[in-house]
């Protein structure tokens, strides 16, 4: 088999095979389900950092790209079509007959998502508009599907890698297998500016105190004037100002209410209750 993959314009091709017996890979997990692996060194000269995460069950995130992986992170912790994140979440262990050891692939991200969001990344939706539409019922996390990203930035060495190139291609082709969504996310496409900084804002405010009183304010406002309302009436409800703000920045992260995020946020931005 001879295996393809394409990234910014370069064809990779390597005559590398998978091994023709019934276990060709296997995924190693952390034993305390976290990331498999802290990227974070003092051998690295780019910025890193870690990014405490709702939707990782308030464990760090660490990263080691402020233009890629950090935009990511913080998209996918604001998206109502996301249900969980984890980053470096396993290590992937691909046979290849021309390799008396297995390959190792460490992929940047996996996210637990609904349907709607895998659809509109396949049919060629970026993945920050797809996290951008708001959604009026969310999908429990047991009932969602596995995606698997890669995110390269245009100055990343690995590009002009062939064998890394390959490497890709044959996780794809094990991904697949397993009926696993695996995407190799281009910053530029993928990660546009306005975007990233709007749910940026939002990830600043996540971590705020929601009280029962809030989401009973809430409740009331959506039972006397629909299941559409304004985001400034939202603000107004919890509170006004910067707290409203805040709280309703937190109930978009934990997937309470979800903002219309592919215009730029206005008084008059959709919000929905989810159901």
């Amino acid at each position: 088999m001879r295996l393809e993959t394409k990234s910014t314009g370069f064809v990779y091709h390597r005559d590398w095979r998978l091994h023709d017996t019934e276990t060709i890979a296997r995924i190693c997990r952390s034993n305390d389900g976290g990331p498999v692996r802290q990227i974070i060194n003092g051998r690295r000269k780019g910025r890193t950092g870690k990014f405490v995460s709702h939707k990782a069950g308030l464990r760090s995130m660490p990263w080691e790209s402020i233009r890629g992986e950090l935009p990511a992170l913080q998209i996918a912790e604001v998206a109502t079509g996301v249900a969980q994140l984890l980053v470096q979440p396993h290590r992937l262990e691909i046979n290849v007959l021309q390799l008396p050891e297995p390959l190792l692939y460490f992929p940047d991200m996996e996210l637990d998502v609904d349907d709607e969001f895998i659809r509109d990344l396949t049919s060629g939706t970026s993945f920050a508009m797809a996290a951008a539409w708001p959604r009026a019922k969310i999908t429990p996390r047991g009932n969602c599907r596995k995606l698997i990203i890669e995110i390269k930035t245009e100055d990343d060495p690995r590009l002009h890698d062939p064998e890394y190139g390959a490497k890709l291609g044959l996780a794809a082709e094990v991904y697949r297998r397993l009926g696993i969504t695996f995407l190799v996310l281009e910053r530029i496409t993928h990660l546009p500016h306005d975007l990233v900084e709007r749910c940026r804002a939002i990830t600043i405010d996540r971590h705020t105190t929601i009280s029962l009183h809030d989401h009973d304010a809430l409740r009331r406002l959506y039972r006397s004037h629909g299941s559409f309302q304004p985001y400034g009436s939202v603000v107004d409800a919890l509170g006004g100002g910067p707290v409203g703000v805040a709280k309703a920045s937190a109930m978009q992260v934990r997937r309470t209410i979800s903002i219309d995020l592919t215009r730029e946020l206005c008084p008059d931005t959709n919000v929905l209750l989810v159901e």
